[in-house]
């Protein structure tokens, strides 16, 4: 048996071929590409309150200070923010404006034998909920708020903190304090 191969290379062969290529380093590229990935973590050194107060209506509320990390080396958004406990209790963030006239950027706790003195947390202004697209590599710090959470019983609670993005679910451990006996929300 006998072959006789003519190698001619037509214009056919060569976009054939260039298409294959393409193809082949396509797949490459989509196999290898970095994930979406996010790393959250709770700044312990800034307090997490959990408390209630009555300011034309009753709410309880709960905040904590964040810092979020994209590690991807893409462009990324986090679509929401989900707090469970284990009781089964599920809210989302929810952005802060309740006004304040000692402070407009958020929450005045003031002490409650001396008015003139207390702590200023800037909810509104730091909220993490004005900040959800990440750039590549990109960090950022701020505040979650969640109201309708009840306050609890024993001097500090764990919950879990969940960041949407597109189909992943990242999380982390969170702990919040109730409000010490000595501080009281500006409209107490």
């Amino acid at each position: 048996m006998q072959f006789d191969f003519d190698l001619t290379i037509t214009t056919d062969t060569v976009i054939a071929l260039t298409a294959l290529l393409l193809s082949l380093v396509d797949l490459y590229l989509h196999l290898h590409k970095e994930s979406v990935r996010f790393r959250l973590a709770q700044d312990t050194s800034v307090p997490a309150y959990s408390f209630s107060f009555v300011h034309f209506q009753r709410y309880n509320c709960v905040f904590f200070h964040i810092r979020i990390e994209s590690l991807s080396t893409t462009g990324a958004t986090i679509s929401r923010f989900e707090l469970r406990d284990a009781s089964g209790l599920s809210v989302f963030a929810a952005p802060y404006d309740i006004p304040d006239h000692f402070n407009p950027n958020g929450l005045s706790l003031f002490e409650r034998n001396d008015s003139s003195r207390g702590e200023q947390y800037n909810l509104r202004s730091e909220n993490l909920l004005n900040h959800t697209r990440f750039e590549p590599r990109d960090a950022v710090s701020g505040y979650l708020v969640f109201f309708d959470v009840p306050t609890f019983p024993e001097d500090s609670h764990e919950y879990t903190l969940y960041a949407y993005a597109g189909r992943k679910r990242y999380h982390t451990r969170l702990v919040a304090t109730r409000l010490p006996a000595e501080l009281k929300p500006l409209h107490e």
